[in-house]
């Protein structure tokens, strides 16, 4: 299996990214509306203030949707075919969708299945993946390779 796609962080995703180095679940909450925001923006969607500032998150949600990737749109993402992006509407606001790599054995059955984040660490840098959420769960910590269940791309991008 080759390495990690490393993200590209910008000026804007830096925070979110440094998030998940630390294993925390970073959005932009806006100090004028209090408004959550993802991906991150240098202004406020709701009421276009310059003050987004990074606020913790749950890393709970609900599967609004996912998509079953069959074709590599990049030679890097050829070995990992077919794998499934979700689309989660998290726990902290209706309309706060945030996507990642789903990660069980077999895509999603059905929209609305409880979820989970899980931080995915690689050699200097951290992506996010989600997986369905059993009571007990915390959202452990996954080391890269291992306890996969199928293989996956390893690329995120904000």
């Amino acid at each position: 299996m080759s390495a990690a796609i490393r993200p590209i962080p910008d000026l804007d995703s830096a925070p979110f990214w440094e998030g998940l180095r630390r294993h925390e679940l970073l959005v932009q909450r806006c100090e004028s509306c209090g408004v959550l925001q993802f991906p991150f923006r240098p202004a406020c969607v709701s009421c276009l203030a310059s003050s987004p500032t990074t606020h913790p998150v749950s890393g709970r949600g609900t599967l609004l949707s996912w998509v079953v990737t069959h074709r590599a749109f990049h030679p890097a993402f050829s070995e990992y075919l077919p794998y499934t992006t979700a689309l989660v509407r998290l726990a902290e606001q209706d309309d706060l969708l945030m996507y990642g790599t789903w990660i069980d054995v077999e895509p999603p059955q059905a929209e609305g299945v409880a979820v989970i984040a899980r931080f995915v660490d690689h050699d200097g840098f951290t992506l996010l993946e989600w997986s369905p959420r059993r009571d007990d769960d915390t959202g452990e910590r996954r080391e890269a390779g291992g306890g996969a269940a199928r293989s996956r791309p390893r690329s995120s991008s904000v």
